[in-house]
Order: C-alpha cells, then sequence, then structure tokens
C-alpha cells in the first residue's frame, strides 16, 4: 500500500507540473494565469489528500482577497490550506533552489523571498502587494521556517507591510494535526508529519506514505484590519492569537504494547 500512494503521488505531482507549465504558457494576462494557477493547484492537493488519506476540516471562512497567515511544521500544511479557498503561496529562495519541491513551486506561481538577504526586501513587499490588489490571496507563513510542532515560532514582521499597502485584510489562521494513525499528535509520530531541520523531502515523503490515516483542522481565527496598523503591531496581533489556538505535540506519550520505534509506530 505504501509503495502504490507513493506511485500515485508521484503520478499527481507529475501531472500538477504539466499542468502547471501549460497555463503558464497560455496567451492570457499574468494575472489570470495567476488566478488558474491557484484553482489548479486546489485540485491537484486535493487528489493528494484523498490518496495520503488525509482529511481536513475547516472552520471559518476567507474574506475575498487576504494577506493570510498561518503557522507553518511541513509541505503537507499547504495541500491542507488550499481546501479553504484558492491561494498563492510565498516561500523562501532556499525552497526554490530545492530539487523537485523549487520546480513545483515555480510552475505553481509561488512568490519567492531571499530571507538570507534584506537587500529585496522592496521588491518582494511590492511583489506581494500587486498580487493582493490583483484579487489573490496570498500566504504567508511568518514563522519563516517548519517547525517540529512544539511551539509557534516568533513571527517575522517585514512582509506585513504588503497588506497595509495594498489596503487588505490579515486573515488569521491556525492549523493543527489532531490524530495520527488514530493516535494523538506526539512526539512519537510527529516526524511522519513534521518537516524540519536538515529533513530531506523524497525520503520525508516516503515515510508519510506509510501511515493510514491523518486529520488536520484549520480555523480561521481572525480577520485583523489593516487601518491605523504597523507591520509590527499586525504580526505581533496575529502571532498571539495563533499562539492562542495552537495545540502543541503531546510530550511523554506512550502505548501500551508498543516499540519506542517510529518504524514499529507506524505498522500500527
Amino acid at each position: 500500500m505504501q509503495a502504490l500512494k507513493f506511485l500515485a503521488t508521484l503520478i499527481t505531482i507529475l501531472v500538477f507540473f504539466v499542468g502547471g507549465l501549460i497555463i503558464s504558457f497560455l496567451p492570457v494576462r499574468f494575472w489570470t494565469k495567476q488566478q488558474l494557477k491557484t484553482k489548479w493547484i486546489q485540485w491537484c492537493c486535493k487528489v493528494g489528500l484523498f490518496i495520503m488519506q488525509v482529511k481536513a476540516h475547516i472552520k471559518g471562512q476567507l474574506p475575498e482577497s487576504s494577506f493570510v497567515v498561518c503557522n507553518h511544521m511541513s509541505y503537507l500544511d499547504i495541500l491542507v490550506l488550499t481546501q479553504i479557498a484558492p491561494m498563492s503561496f510565498v516561500t523562501s529562495q532556499e525552497i526554490r533552489e530545492t530539487p523537485v519541491l523549487g520546480w513545483l513551486c515555480q510552475v505553481g506561481g509561488c512568490l519567492f523571498v531571499d530571507r538570507r538577504s534584506k537587500k529585496n526586501i522592496e521588491n518582494e513587499i511590492q511583489q506581494i502587494t500587486n498580487s493582493l490588489k490583483n484579487n489573490q490571496n496570498v500566504v504567508v507563513f511568518p514563522e519563516a521556517t517548519s517547525t517540529n510542532g512544539e511551539e509557534v515560532l516568533r513571527f517575522k514582521r517585514p512582509l506585513y507591510n504588503a497588506p497595509i499597502f495594498a489596503d487588505k485584510p490579515v486573515s488569521v489562521l491556525c492549523l493543527n494535526y489532531t490524530k495520527i494513525n488514530n493516535h494523538g499528535f506526539n512526539e512519537q509520530n510527529r516526524d511522519y508529519i513534521c518537516w524540519y531541520g536538515d529533513m530531506s523531502f523524497v525520503p520525508h515523503l516516503w515515510k508519510l506514505m506509510s501511515l493510514k490515516s491523518v486529520k488536520a483542522e484549520v480555523e480561521v481565527c481572525e480577520v485583523l484590519s489593516t487601518q491605523g496598523q504597523s507591520a509590527d503591531q499586525l504580526a505581533l496581533s496575529s502571532h498571539t492569537t495563533v499562539t492562542k489556538f495552537f495545540k502543541p505535540v503531546e510530550k511523554g506519550v506512550s502505548y501500551a504494547g508498543s516499540s519506542s520505534s517510529n518504524s514499529h509506530w507506524a505498522k500500527a
């Protein structure tokens, strides 16, 4: 089953890549292409979640065209978040340079920021501002990295200037993984979902395919007006809200009759 799921996922990735390329060469205006790409991403991610047996429960709705911020634990977050609405994602230059993931992000219409340098920050903010003004939902993971699920890192503030310049709201989302193989999200099983540190993409994806079921929950916690707000205020307020709704990994969890090893747990 693991091999079949992995193969089906690879086929879906290939279909997504080809579809994204076709959209890229359509003789239509740029923003029409972006809208088509976000809808294409949404459809392909829905197929991917079905293959992986990931069920996403969504609470709340997004306003039309908003700057979306959310905590970040895995590339799987992207598949889950797209089920709310068509979205464009902001990711790092490091991801762009990552084989496979970088190619997918480029044909998927992602916006890239170079967090290793502050030289281009104004241009990057302008790209996001233009996307918002053209009625795109733009998703930013303001922690600037994926985590191991223990806490929500401090939100970085510069990109919050984009919704201020575009006069668009900030939609604050919180993502929690609630069940993995019918067990709670804990230290023993989190590495099947969380992708952080120096983990390689393909081996982690293979490991993810061994799971029988995953349940995730996304809540639109708050929609912030940018009127009279600074980037600092918006970053602090949204971080406080996400931290309030976030459910960190359970610690010290063990299951009767099971080994502490991940390989044994996956067969449960």
